[in-house]
């Protein structure tokens, strides 16, 4: 049996029945400890054996998913949530993060992109382990109990910070490359993986030797590249794909990476 539990909600049993054996699969460290129809019975579940991590649709009968997450985030707040939806529609997703959900995904759900949230919501729920733990021993009445909880933390904070950090990047790294089109702005990378946008700018400089927004234009300026050597796309499209609303904006960051326009870039590819 895994040690993070899951709590399945959707009103389709071949959906939930489709999720449980990803997991199975893919997560063996994860269980689906319980199932709902709605979010009535998840709530009920809930409240019997909370479980680590919420996976719901949206549109159930009876309570939906935005009252189960709104529910969510303010009766069981350490209680991680994950949406999975056929709305392709920015206001739920604006509603979600209102809501503090964890990941928003859209269905049919991509096997690789599901695994790859489950397991930044492993190390999310694992850190607020430590940290709830960390506040029990500091908690204590007893002196020498806070002194031996000092102690564990002093000897082992360094390296704990160090592995926490670098698996913090790497999971920020693999977001980037799966959602290369996405909003990857600071700010909104901050709310999905819970940290601050400032301090996670320096902690992704000393833990790669780049600033992080460099790093997003160099990975997007290679997937342009990549496009105009396997595609027919045009200028806007590719920019559009590359993650640049504007196409203007694109053609700049494209030169400034290059040293030549994309229209230039694909000229001189053709020639060669």
């Amino acid at each position: 049996m895994g040690i993070y539990k899951v709590l399945l909600v959707d009103d389709e049993p071949l959906i939930r029945k489709g999720i449980q054996a990803i997991i199975a699969r893919r997560c063996p460290d994860l269980s689906v400890t319980a199932e709902a129809v709605d979010g009535e019975e998840a709530l009920a579940a809930i409240a019997k054996a909370p479980p680590d991590l919420v996976i719901s649709d949206i549109k159930m009968d009876g309570m939906n998913g935005c009252i189960l997450a709104d529910r969510i985030n303010t009766e069981y707040p350490d209680i991680l949530n994950i949406i999975l939806t056929g709305y392709d529609d920015f206001a739920y997703a604006q509603e979600m993060i209102r809501y503090n959900v964890f990941a928003y995904l859209l269905k049919p759900v991509d096997t690789d992109e599901f695994v790859e949230i489950l397991g930044t919501a492993k190390l999310e729920i694992e850190k607020r382990r430590r940290l709830s733990l960390a506040h029990r021993v500091l908690d204590m009445q007893d002196p020498a109990a806070q002194i031996v909880g000092c102690l564990i933390d002093d000897d082992r904070a360094s390296d704990m910070a160090d592995s926490d950090a670098l698996k913090l990047v790497k999971c920020v790294k693999d977001y980037v490359n799966a959602h290369i089109e996405g909003d990857l702005s600071l700010p909104t990378m901050g709310r999905l993986f819970h940290f601050n946008p400032s301090y996670f700018s320096n902690l992704f400089k000393q833990a790669t030797g780049e600033n992080y927004v460099s790093y997003v234009t160099k990975k997007r300026v290679g997937k342009a590249i990549e496009q105009m050597q396997n595609t027919d796309f045009n200028i806007g499209e590719i920019a559009e794909k590359s993650g640049y609303q504007n196409a203007n904006y694109f053609c700049r960051m494209f030169k400034k990476n290059t040293g030549m326009t994309p229209s230039e870039f694909r000229n001189k590819m053709l020639r060669e």
